[in-house]
């Protein structure tokens, strides 16, 4: 043959690796819920992954590919373990990511795809109906649909805490549910 191999020694770049396109979106698996934090477009409320999120690359809104690398700007996806296949109902960016299901409140910590970890700060789910954020508080309709519950960081926990906000007027929601 004419041609030859010459090893001159090079080893392989462990930086690079292949980009896989993340395949959530396939068959009508849509998202029902999306966000934006820290630069990236997040979805949630996936069809067939109700307790699924998934993020784009930074600053990149469009591109969900991810290598076996886990880079730090990559695409990154997340489950909520919560023993139970509770729906996400809402995503509120704060500077932690607040991701609140049927039946509870998670705070998201991390922004790479190797050091993302989801806590549970509440046992107090939300209706879906879509939450208000002020200043670094979020309001919002619990799961049972005729309450209002804030929800906002405290120093001294070290973590989220909130409260019943209609406990003086239960008599204007008694019998009633609240909707968009």
């Amino acid at each position: 043959s004419p041609y030859t191999l010459k090893d001159i020694g090079l080893g392989a770049d462990a930086s690079q690796s292949v980009k896989e396109e993340f395949t959530d979106f396939n068959n009508g698996n849509y998202p029902g819920a999306t966000g934006i934090w820290n630069q990236r477009m997040l979805f949630a409320k996936l069809k067939n992954d109700p307790n699924k999120f998934l993020g784009s690359c930074v600053g990149a809104f469009q591109d969900f590919t991810n290598t076996y690398l886990n880079g730090a700007n990559e695409a990154l996806s997340l489950t909520l373990n919560s023993g139970t296949n509770d729906t996400i109902t809402d995503i509120v960016p704060l500077d932690d990511l607040m991701l609140l299901t049927e039946s509870k409140a998670w705070r998201v910590t991390g922004m790479t795809p190797s050091n993302m970890k989801a806590y549970i700060e509440s046992y107090s789910g939300s209706s879906g109906i879509n939450p208000a954020v002020s200043q670094k508080s979020i309001l919002y309709v619990d799961s049972s649909k005729n309450t209002i519950r804030n929800f906002i960081y405290s120093y001294e926990l070290n973590g989220y805490s909130g409260q019943n906000l209609d406990i003086l007027s239960r008599d204007l929601f008694d019998g009633y549910n609240i909707n968009n």
